[in-house]
């Protein structure tokens, strides 16, 4: 039985005596540590302590990021995040229509670590076992629900997992008024980008999805036919700015540092701070470095034309090497040709 009082004072102390001896689980954030954890100190009463990680994912913690306390000192190494979609899987399998909030609360842990464990692990571990639950022979009693849970929650998830964005799952339903979600596929110098579009407007760009297995009903929408054309031209530098209806979903702050973002001119940059005052929030630098990576349409809005303060790129969800190739191509083609004569 640990002594809360004296692995508090431990934690206090940051004694190394006591790495692998025991963990803490914060409860605002959902994420557990080791006793030397670099990162500030919380209340004791928001602390929660357990002897092995293991103990402490079974509560729904998440290990932290920096002090990695799956890999302490004699902690065996576990996955927390192929647990947590496993988890997340099954109560799919019992309630296919939860919303992602309700996912996130049911399974003890919040929805932006929800959505970085379903990005993580394996597609075919957590949605794959669900799928093959979906046949004929589903438990679902109305037959014409299955291509529903097909296309409002597998298909979405499974996108999700093999995107590589930092922001995990987004909804991929239709928005209210529309019926279908549209995909399509393009090649561009940066590798495949995926869109995604409902009757109302663009709602996802992504880099990498992988093959998708997609029914011929969700293609061919004239929105995705214009976004490959001005996606085409912007590569061939012939476009500097998009005239497509966007419709992402997001929180109104999101809202608002979106349309910030496509506010940003053309080959230009700008800190997040920077992005934060234009909005009228300039505490808010952290909160739009979020919203910012949870960008769902990349390009068409230029999150890639925020950078650190400092000059340094930081990060960017299609990877440091895709942002640095799109703002070395857009400063070649401003240089090369004037932005009058451009669209």
């Amino acid at each position: 039985m640990l002594n809360a009082d004296a692995c508090y004072e431990a934690l206090l102390t940051h004694d190394r005596r006591f790495d692998g001896k025991f963990f803490v689980g914060v409860t605002t954030t959902r994420i557990y540590c080791r006793p030397v954890c670099p990162a500030r100190t919380p209340r004791r009463e928001r602390c929660r302590f357990y002897e092995t990680a293991a103990e402490a994912e079974r509560e729904g913690f998440l290990p932290c990021l920096r002090c990695r306390p799956e890999l302490a000192p004699g902690a065996s190494s576990v996955d927390a995040k192929a647990r947590i979609a496993a988890r997340a899987a099954r109560v799919i399998e019992k309630n296919w229509q939860i919303g992602i909030e309700d996912l996130a609360r049911k399974l003890g842990v919040t929805s932006r670590h929800l959505r970085r464990a379903l990005r993580d692990a394996p597609a075919t571990q957590a949605i794959a076992p669900h799928r093959r639950r979906q046949t004929p022979a589903a438990r679902h009693p109305q037959a014409a629900d299955r291509s529903r849970v097909r296309e409002r929650v597998l298909k979405p998830v499974a996108l999700q997992c093999r995107v590589s964005t930092g922001s995990g799952i987004r909804t991929l339903g239709p928005a209210q008024g529309a019926s279908m979600i549209f995909i399509d596929e393009m090649p561009s110098p940066i590798g495949k980008l995926t869109l995604v579009c409902n009757d109302a407007g663009i709602t996802h760009v992504h880099m990498d999805c992988g093959r998708l297995d997609l029914p011929p009903a969700t293609r061919g929408h004239p929105l995705l036919a214009d976004a490959r054309t001005q996606l085409a031209e912007y590569f061939a530098g012939t476009r500097v700015e998009f005239t497509l209806p966007l419709a992402a979903e997001g929180t109104p702050f999101r809202q608002r540092v979106w349309a910030a973002l496509c506010e940003i001119p053309f080959a230009e940059t700008c800190s997040y701070g920077e992005l934060a005052a234009v909005i009228g929030s300039p505490k808010a630098s952290r909160a739009v470095g979020a919203a910012n990576g949870a960008n769902p349409i990349g390009i068409i809005v230029p999150c890639h034309r925020v950078i650190g303060s400092d000059g340094t790129l930081t990060g960017y969800g299609g990877g440091l090497e895709r942002k640095q190739w799109l703002l070395e191509h857009e400063r070649k083609v401003a240089a090369r040709l004037p932005l009058a004569n451009m669209r």
